[in-house]
């Protein structure tokens, strides 16, 4: 699983919407949607940010 993949079966699972997210990853849509598909790995900032957000860690790092 990718990190994108990961970021979006957490998403999920907190019941996040993509707005939230995007928003605290200071991301679009679109871009998120790209970073989940072609495997792009955020920058430390943007990882922070989604942490803070979902309040759940990720395995992936």
């Amino acid at each position: 699983m990718s990190i994108g993949q990961e970021l979006e079966y957490i998403r999920k699972k907190c019941g996040l919407s993509i707005i939230d997210v995007c928003n605290s990853m200071n991301i679009s849509e679109s871009e998120y949607n790209y970073m989940c598909s072609h495997s792009i790995k955020p920058n430390t900032y943007q990882l922070i940010m989604f942490i803070s957000a979902s309040k759940h860690p990720i395995s992936f790092i």
